[in-house]
């Protein structure tokens, strides 16, 4: 049997096995502006910026009088996870408790962490098909506040010329009034059936042109520029996304609440239950500082 000191001393045993199973490398941390959040949710209200400044006269002239355009509201809306389980009375009295809950904890800290992965990949599994707070996809044509429309969507497969097109396409991003934004790529995301074009499109230091039966070798102009992502959670192996820097994009994970491992005496059953929970929310607040490549 498991007395009460060494049931707490076990609580922290399993914490800390759950923690070492659950912080691996991940897509999310990487990927998205993780934030902590002490609401319900969280709000953003998107605002056209002030325009160019104006020329004006400086001898008793007035100045011009300008003002923000307001957009949409997103709302991220956070949502709990979590599930529980007990161990028999059997099981603690025959000592089997402390291998049997080990073993359980190390597993829920890997599902707790394909959840969090498959919640931030959906965001991407969405990207083309799934309007957002403008009317449109992630990944789409978007209706600027203050005129005119942005495409952030390449068609075609990962090839040299796609990948160049959707860098371009990525430097020629702006903001609500149309004005560029100067937003440096950093990573080309990929499912693992292209792993191997995107770094050889990466880390080639020459590629070769092939036609008219001459193979003839250039210099690799994209050697370099981004980092190969691998994400296994992408359902469509086609589908590949140019995506900047965390602390340029709005690509958002909310933690309400980090994981949390609770273990206590069950009264009713006499067994030992361990709780898992956690609340979160992901999504995107912008489009901005993303440009995705499906095939149709």
């Amino acid at each position: 049997m498991i007395t009460s000191q060494q049931l707490e001393l076990l609580k922290v045993g399993l914490t800390e096995v759950f923690w070492d199973n659950f912080n691996k490398p991940s897509f999310y941390e990487k990927v998205f502006n993780v934030r902590n959040s002490d609401q319900a949710y969280e709000e953003f209200m998107h605002l056209a910026g002030l325009p160019n400044l104006y020329e004006w006269n400086s001898d008793g002239g007035e100045l011009p009088v300008v003002g923000a355009l307001q957009g949409d509201r997103v709302l991220f809306v956070h949502r709990d996870y979590g599930y529980m389980w007990t161990i028999s009375k059997r099981l603690v009295r025959d000592n089997k408790y402390a291998s049997v809950s080990s073993e359980l904890v190390s597993s829920a800290g890997r599902s707790a962490l394909h959840t969090v992965e498959a919640l931030a990949t959906s965001v991407f599994a969405e990207a083309f098909t799934v309007n957002g707070y403008d009317g449109a996809p992630l990944c789409g044509i978007h209706n600027l506040l203050g005129g005119g429309t942005y495409n952030n969507k390449v068609t075609g497969a990962l090839t040299e010329t796609a990948l160049e097109e959707a860098i371009t396409k990525f430097r020629r991003m702006v903001n609500e009034r149309g004005q560029p934004i100067v937003l440096e790529p950093a990573y080309l995301i990929v499912p693992p059936e292209l792993e191997f074009t995107a770094k050889k499109l990466i880390n080639s230091t020459v590629n070769v042109y092939e036609g008219s039966n001459v193979r003839t070798p250039y210099e690799n102009v994209l050697r370099g520029m981004l980092e190969v992502i691998v994400n296994p959670y992408f359902a469509d192996a086609n589908d590949w996304f140019i995506v900047s820097r965390p602390a340029d994009h709005k690509l958002l994970f909310f933690w309400r609440e980090r994981p949390t491992v609770v273990t206590e005496k069950d009264f009713r059953t006499q067994g030992i239950s361990t709780a898992i929970t956690m609340a979160l929310s992901v999504g995107y607040a912008s489009w901005r500082g993303v440009v995705g490549a499906t095939v149709t």
